[in-house]
């Protein structure tokens, strides 16, 4: 991974049932969101973009932005979370069940990817988990994913290819 940087958050929004989370805090959470984000960078080696054995189901890679954590406003769409835990600098939110509120999905890639996720969890009767972290370096989301991985991604249901979360 490049040098941290305090003005990066990394965030995933996955789906997730309600009792996994329950097993886990945000640090916890976090380091499979790693573990994922390495999955990812390797999958043009390992044919896989989806980390074995993680229970949670990414929507999309993990991103990256610099905007601020993404938490606020995963909260001012959907609500107070049924679930959330923080181990600084991590923190984590889940709603399980999904709330039924609409919101528009248009604008920032937040608001799409929750979009997404809300509508997958509702057809599978999951909840959607957003875990986020500082001090990650942006430069990786500026580099493109290769064409192979771009396929993994797709035929795994990711509904971006690329990391930038902003």
């Amino acid at each position: 991974m490049a040098a941290p940087s305090s003005d990066t958050f990394a965030y995933w929004v996955v789906l997730c049932e309600a009792e996994v989370v329950r097993h886990y805090d945000a640090g916890g959470i976090t380091s499979a969101m790693s573990y994922q984000f390495d999955w990812e960078e390797q999958a043009d080696r390992t044919g896989r973009v989806r980390a074995p054995s993680i229970e949670f189901r990414p929507v999309a890679p993990v991103q990256l932005t610099r905007e601020g954590s993404p938490l606020p406003e995963a909260v001012e769409l959907l609500g107070e979370p049924t679930w959330h835990s923080v181990v600084a600098p991590a923190a984590a939110h889940s709603w399980n069940p999904v709330p039924h509120n609409v919101f528009q999905h248009e604008g920032r890639r937040l608001r799409r990817l929750l979009a997404v996720a809300i509508m997958r969890a509702r057809e599978r009767g999951l909840g959607v988990l957003v875990a986020a972290k500082p001090g990650w370096g942006y430069d990786l989301a500026e580099r493109p994913f290769s064409a192979g991985t771009c396929r993994l991604m797709a035929s795994a249901g990711f509904a971006v290819l690329d990391r930038l979360g902003d």
